[in-house]
């Protein structure tokens, strides 16, 4: 048997010193973290595997199953007994840890030219996060999420939505513009040839544009999420099969520096009866809807080298 030979301790305190201790990134140590990816996607290539002596925690509920062996064959775990025996396997000592299902970021935007992508991909990975939800489609991420899946990349598992579809034109490259039914029935079926795997909607569709879209959609199979535009209601984004309403959209708006609830009295009803998921993404609502998130956003994105610029001054024009 093998013993799995981990990221060393330099690798280790190297990346905890860029994050925890909030040093900034230059791009230098940027190109160091680039090169640990390479070199960690090349060491820990799919093989079987064994994690002895682990507390495993199911989520099941809340009862630990303790001093249990995991084997792992083709990335796929093949039995979970107290001890077990191969001699082709690599060995992880589990001893005085937890094993427990991979965390789903579920919207996230790794923006693909962006030079702090593999640091990103590197931090979720770290704080236990093996799959998200991409909401921001860009060619360069299809490839990416391929490579990922070949095994090329050690990355989170990344499900890609397409370009965002939206009724107001954009100079990012970000957007896709659909100002028509016919418009918006192209994207989807382009989107779908590329390879995406969902659809997202955004504020300033039109309701025409907008139904055409989920309808168009539920043909080619994909799923939709996205925001509530405001022409929308949550009855008409249940009769459209809408599959997820992104930061609660739809559900309250902002006015006078308050939130207030602009749906009816029976929205929970509707959203319980239909299959409409909702992912709220709170702590964004708290670092943009109290004085102290604001200050806690401001002082992160200042201090860890993690947030770009021109983001930080965007979100100062905004509050």
């Amino acid at each position: 048997m093998k013993k799995l030979k981990p990221l060393t301790l330099t690798t280790i305190a190297f990346l905890f010193y860029l994050t925890a201790s909030g040093q900034l990134i230059s791009k230098k140590e940027s190109a160091a973290i680039d090169n640990i990816l390479a070199e960690s996607s090349g060491q820990f290539k799919p093989k079987t595997y064994i994690i002895q002596n682990v507390s495993i925690l199911t989520m099941k509920d809340s009862a630990l199953v303790k001093n249990q062996s995991v084997l792992i064959e083709n990335e796929i775990i093949q039995a979970i007994e107290s001890d077990i025996q191969n001699q082709n396997a690599t060995i992880i000592d589990g001893t005085g840890k937890f094993l427990m299902p991979g965390l789903t970021d579920m919207h996230v935007h790794l923006f693909d030219r962006h030079p702090l992508k593999n640091t990103w991909m590197m931090l979720l990975l770290i704080n236990g996060v093996t799959s998200v939800r991409d909401m921001c489609g860009e060619p360069g991420k299809l490839q990416l999420r391929d490579k990922i899946r070949r095994s090329e990349i050690l990355a989170p598992n990344l499900y890609q939505s397409g370009p965002i579809i939206n009724g107001v034109k954009d100079n990012s490259g970000l957007f896709a513009y659909a100002s028509s039914p016919e418009q918006g029935r192209e994207i989807v079926i382009g989107q779908r040839k590329l390879g995406y795997d969902f659809i997202k909607v955004y504020d300033g569709l039109a309701k025409e544009v907008y139904e055409a879209i989920s309808y168009e959609a539920q043909k080619q199979s994909m799923l939709v999420n996205g925001h509530l535009p405001d022409k929308i209601t949550l009855e008409d984004a249940t009769k459209s099969k809408l599959n997820s309403v992104e930061h609660l959209t739809g559900y309250f708006e902002w006015k006078d520096n308050q939130v207030s609830i602009s749906v009816p009295d029976n929205y929970a009803s509707v959203t319980a009866n239909s299959d409409l998921w909702n992912c709220p993404t709170i702590y964004n609502h708290y670092m943009t809807g109290s004085r102290k998130g604001v200050a806690e956003m401001f002082s992160y994105a200042e201090t860890s080298g993690l947030v770009p610029s021109d983001w930080t001054e965007m979100w100062k024009k905004k509050n």
